[in-house]
């Protein structure tokens, strides 16, 4: 590969990645496609002979982009990672094309001169002892790793045990200690060092996830041997800080090793106005925390600190006659993570830090903190969102349905979650707390600023009235226009006469919902797989709804063979299907723009499925647009397969779901009432 060549391959994937981003603040903030479509994408036979690069870079766009989440933009609230900014995807792609095996000093000093300043620098900034280690791992999950691991090494060694070479067995007992709302990946952590995930003694927490000081006093006062003590810097609902200037004297009393994960509620030290929280976490043995969340670099990045280094290079060092030694004043990065053999990370954290500087940082972090806080006043004022902590950083829970009996209200929240993630303004996660669903919300991508609080606090709102929010009851809202006024929808056997009006509502409806699922080629493609198919009409399984005599919606089932596809569509099949082997199909799904969110697909399924089932059908079947996927969903339907029909020049995703039908007779009621 000669230099232009090169240059011509680096500049093309250049033009890739600042095309996503470019559009990433506009693009619904979540895939257009998922696992399935993604695979199928992919999938192909092992190739025999090679393909030019530029070919290749431009293929892996095409299939990738599709299938990849919005976790750069501005409104990805789903979990607490931050948006890769540019200065460090920058450093980062240096990084790659300097290819720098950055396990050893000697063999790239630059690399290793870059993590002993940046790590320098991160001491000052969350104000930790200066003379400590830094590892430069791939996130907190190992950084949590690492820490243990010195953590072990160095209390074993006060009771005459080298766990580093005599291993565990028949090593003293290790007592650890730790909040019962710990993040998960700590608790494998620990899995991973031998001491068992179950084998901890779990101490009580309070309602922000804190540990409770008197049951760590009590529980405390009984240990003798070996002991670690794990605390929180941002417990990962709510925000939360352990109280360090409390928990750790009584740790020290019992000569336990004080371990701090905090993967992102560590900056609080980096932010004078939320210093406080983390007071005295410092006084701590080692801390863990992630690159990739407040100083916005990419993946992989999170910092092992520790405050006895040589602790740490114990737990960590890999020696090999081949590998040369470190001398006075020299940091081999090897010392530090459980890698030889890995990238440069330290660039990277070098560039942000450099690029953002210490005010920076904490402006950021200030302003974050405040967008969660403004987000969950205006959410805790509407009728029915519960917040469901104390917005003390940049976290919180909130749940849909308050007032309502347990079990409703994990419907409507998990409900709301989905209708959220379908709408793509915005994206927020569910969770489970104190064994009750919750969305959580995240605030910590470099680009989220009021403005983009704003608009995701009133998308959360409009997906929670959409699903029968406002202390409304689900079944009944779903017929109420905006105003509240209860609408009178009536259904009955679509007609011949009816197609001119069939095809304008079509039309509407493939012009406009689709907008936020597909591009304009995409939504002029998908015309040719989609539309009315006249045998439907003529066979008598075709639907329309109504009001004051205008068709609001319409859809249908098959008992032949054709899953999707209008008159237009090639590949057409009018074989009857088998009752008894086969799913009926439902087809052709419309709703005229003016009418969407008023119940009228729900109500069109019910009486497709109904008269499936009456033909002694047990279960149907349908291909879903990606802007009817969610309405599928929600009624019950289950994915089986993604593809993209390309008949019509763009590729249109499509997913193929069934759903199980029903046979008793009081559902058959329940859902005649529902919708009569």
């Amino acid at each position: 590969m000669d230099d232009g060549s090169v240059h011509d391959l680096f500049r093309r994937a250049a033009e890739h990645a600042a095309r996503f981003r470019d559009t990433i603040s506009d693009r619904r903030q979540r895939p257009q496609v998922y696992y399935l479509g993604s695979l199928e994408a992919f999938r192909e036979p092992l190739p025999e002979n090679g393909t030019s690069g530029g070919e290749v870079i431009d293929d892996l766009a095409v299939k990738a982009e599709p299938g990849l989440h919005a976790m750069t933009g501005p409104r990805f609230f789903g979990w607490v990672i931050g948006g890769s900014h540019p200065v460090g995807v920058a450093a980062d792609w240096m990084t790659s094309a300097w290819g720098q095996n950055a396990g050893n000093h000697h063999a790239t000093p630059a690399a290793a001169a870059a993590e002993a300043v940046a790590a320098g620098w991160l001491l000052d900034l969350l104000d930790l002892p200066r003379e400590s280690s830094v590892g430069f791992a791939t996130g907190a999950t190992l950084a949590n790793f690492v820490c243990l691991a010195a953590a072990r090494g160095a209390v074993l060694r006060r009771v005459g045990w080298d766990a580093e070479a005599q291993g565990l067995f028949g090593a003293p007992p290790v007592t650890v200690l730790i909040g019962d709302d710990a993040h998960a990946t700590v608790f494998s952590a620990l899995q991973f060092l031998g001491f068992g995930h179950d084998r901890v003694l779990r101490l009580k927490t309070d309602g922000m996830g804190r540990i409770s000081t008197s049951d760590f006093t009590e529980t405390a006062a009984k240990i003798s041997g070996p002991a670690i003590v794990i605390l929180q810097a941002g417990q990962i609902n709510t925000g939360g800080f352990d109280d360090f200037a409390a928990l750790i004297p009584i740790a020290r009393r019992i000569g336990a090793w004080v371990h701090v994960d905090g993967a992102f509620g560590l900056w609080a030290r980096a932010c004078p106005q939320k210093r406080a929280l983390a007071s005295e976490a410092d006084t701590a043995d080692s801390w863990a925390t992630d690159g990739h969340k407040w100083l916005q670099t990419p993946y992989d990045c999170g910092y092992a600190i520790i405050r006895d280094a040589d602790a740490h290079r114990r737990a960590m060092t890999i020696a090999a006659s081949y590998l040369p030694p470190s001398h006075e004043g020299e940091r081999d990065p090897s010392h530090f993570v459980p890698e030889l053999s890995r990238r440069a990370r330290g660039f990277a954290t070098w560039a942000m830090i450099r690029h953002l500087g210490r005010k920076g940082i904490a402006a950021m972090v200030d302003r974050h903190c405040r967008i969660a806080r403004a987000m969950a006043e205006r959410l805790g004022g509407e009728q029915g969102i519960a917040v469901l902590n104390q917005v003390v950083l940049n976290q919180f829970m909130l749940r849909f349905g308050s007032g309502r009996p347990d079990e409703e209200a994990d419907r409507l929240t998990q409900q709301t979650v989905e209708r959220l993630q379908a709408d793509g303004v915005c994206f927020a996660g569910g969770a489970t707390w104190r064994g009750r669903k919750v969305m959580r919300i995240s605030v910590i991508s470099w680009l989220t600023d009021d403005r983009e609080g704003e608009i995701a606090a009133d998308a959360i709102i409009a997906a929670w009235r959409a699903i029968g929010g406002s202390g409304t009851d689900p079944e009944t809202a779903r017929l109420r226009d905006p105003g509240s006024a209860i609408d009178i929808f009536t259904h009955r056997l679509a007609t011949r006469d009816d197609l001119p009006a069939l095809s304008a509502l079509i039309e509407a409806a493939i012009s406009e919902l689709q907008k936020p699922f597909l591009n304009a080629a995409e939504i002029e493609s998908s015309r040719t797989c989609m539309g009315l198919d006249t045998r439907l009409i003529d066979d008598g399984t075709y639907f329309v709804v109504e009001q004051d005599g205008a068709i609001a919606g319409c859809g249908g089932w098959s008992r032949r063979a054709t899953l999707y596809g209008g008159d237009c569509s090639p590949g057409r099949n009018d074989a009857l299907l088998d009752p008894a082997t086969d799913p009926a199909r439902v087809r052709a799904m419309y709703t005229h723009p003016d009418f969407t969110r008023r119940g009228i697909g729900r109500l069109v399924l019910s009486l497709c499925e109904a008269a499936a089932r009456a033909e002694g059908f047990s279960r149907v079947e349908l291909m879903a647009t990606m802007a009817g996927e969610p309405l599928y969903r929600a009624c019950g339907f289950e994915p089986l397969e993604q593809l993209f029909d390309d008949r019509g020049g763009a590729a249109v995703p499509l997913l193929r779901m069934t759903k199980a039908l029903q046979t008793t007779d009081t559902q058959i009621e329940e859902e005649n009432t529902c919708h009569r």
